[in-house]
Formats: structure tokens, sequence, C-alpha cells
């Protein structure tokens, strides 16, 4: 094997080509991280405070077993909620509810003044499970918009609950990725907003009797991570350069057959050596 002291003196001897190659590697992760686009993930925290209600033949609310019954529906129905979130139902209205905001972005509009708008609307109608009068989800708006912003690729969920009884926390975590980070943020509050008008649709039977699922969403603002950032992409850089540094020197020791050093050559030959020169040049 090879001595520790021998490594030192190997890497000592091989320093400045370490050096090269490892910093080449690092400004080759410097560039790549100039010139490639970060992804943007954009996520909305959304709690929802969800009532379970059962009503009777009549259209009364009633306190019954259906109760019971429905908060059960409701555990199971969210074990599958950030696939229902992925769904077509939602993704095509974040799709037509982001064209109407594109719309009336050209006559000045932002986006915090879009969603104090279409929210202010959408309370009106929340109850009945209505369209929001001006920003109607119809089939040809849908035809129109299908796919092209929000897909199945860009926009995720993550769900969980807490509570009992009719009364239920679901804490989702909705995100949407962009090569903008200005346009991922505000995808993901149009997303979030989707999602909770098309769970509040929802209907949920149960021997006969409709159970509503109210939601009331609250929103907890945006938070933006890019998928890669500079110092991390030159530190994974410098690491490979230089693991790649010191694979290439001891793969050159190893192939390199000439005698290094005085207890090397009296090993191979057997006998004890008088004098040994290490280097030629410092005789000359």
């Amino acid at each position: 094997g090879i001595a520790l002291i021998d490594v030192f003196q190997l890497l000592r001897q091989h320093i400045v080509l370490i050096l090269i190659i490892t910093l080449l590697f690092a400004a080759g992760g410097f560039a790549y991280s100039r010139l490639r686009k970060p992804v943007y993930t954009a996520t909305v925290p959304v709690q929802f405070d969800v009532t379970i209600k059962s009503f009777d033949e009549h259209g009364l609310e009633t306190e019954n077993d259906n109760q019971v019954a429905s908060t059960n529906y409701l555990f199971a129905y969210i074990d599958s909620a950030a696939g229902i979130c992925k769904s077509g139902e939602v993704i095509d209205r974040a799709n037509v509810y982001y064209n109407y905001f594109l719309f009336q972005s050209k006559n000045g509009k932002n986006i915090d003044d879009f969603m104090r708008e279409i929210y202010t609307a959408y309370q009106e109608v929340k109850a009945t499970r209505g369209e929001i009068p001006g920003y109607e989800v119809t089939e040809d708006a849908i035809m129109k918009c299908r796919n092209k912003w929000f897909t199945s690729d860009n926009v995720g969920a993550n769900s969980s609950s807490s509570g009992t009884g009719s009364e239920v926390a679901v804490n989702f975590s909705l995100w949407v990725k962009n090569l903008n980070s200005t346009q991922a943020r505000i995808m993901a509050r149009i997303y979030a907003f989707a999602a909770d008008v098309a769970l509040n649709q929802i209907l949920v039977f149960d021997n006969g009797t409709a159970g509503l699922i109210d939601l009331a969403g609250t929103y907890y603002g945006v938070s933006l991570s890019p998928d890669m950032s500079t110092t991390k992409v030159v530190i994974a850089a410098v690491i490979i350069g230089l693991a790649l540094a010191l694979a290439t020197v001891f793969i050159m020791n190893f192939a390199d057959n000439t005698v290094k050093s005085k207890e090397q050559l009296e090993k191979m030959s057997g006998a004890s050596v008088i004098a040994y020169i290490d280097d030629v040049a410092e005789v000359r």
C-alpha cells in the first residue's frame, strides 16, 4: 500500500494539476448556472375550515348519523385531494381564470386587484355553487385555454387534515412551476383559488343524503424557490472537479513505473542502496 507520507508527497507534487482541474470545473459550474434558467416553484399554503352539513328530504339542515358518515367520507376524500387538485376540473379553471387575468392586466389591473375582485364576486355565488359573474368557466372558455399555462406537469398539491366531528381543518400546499419567478407567483395564487372553487362545488352523497362541503380558504401568501442556485452549482462542481483531479493524480501515479524513492529501489532490487538522486536537476 501507499504510506500516508507518500500520499501527501504525491499531492504536493501534483498540486498545480489538482488546482487547475478543480478551478476549471468551478468555472464550468458557474457558467452553467448563469446560462441555464432556473425553474421556480411558487407555493401557496392554504387552510380550509371544512363544515360537514346534512340535509333532510325537504332540503333543511339536520344533525344525524349521516353527518358522521359524511365526515368519514371527507377524510377518505382528503386522502386523494392532492390528486383532485391536479385534475382537469381544477387545471381547466386555473387556465380560464388566468386568461381573464391576462385580459384585464392589459388595462393595468395587477394581480392583487384581480384576486380581490374575483374573490369578492365568488362570495356571492359560493353558497349556490354557481359560476362567478364575469369570470364564468364555460366549455368554450375551457377549450380555448386548455393546458395553455397550467398542466398536470407544472402543478401539484399536498394535503393533510385534523379535527373531529363536523368541523375539520384541511391544510393544502399547492405549487406551480415556471421559468419566470413573477409569473410563477401569479399562477400559484390563481391555481389555489381555482382549487378552492372546484373543491367547494363537490357534493358528498351518503345514503341518499347530500352533505355539502363548505370550504373557506385562508391563504398565507406565496413562497418562491428556484430548483438551483449559483452557489450550490459551483460547490457541486468544485467537489466533482476535486474528486476527478485526485483520481487522475492517483491513476497517473500507479501507471508510472519510475522508481520514486530510495526505499522503493531497495525493495525492488533486494540490495542496499548507497546513494539515490531524487532530482537530477538539483545535481546539475
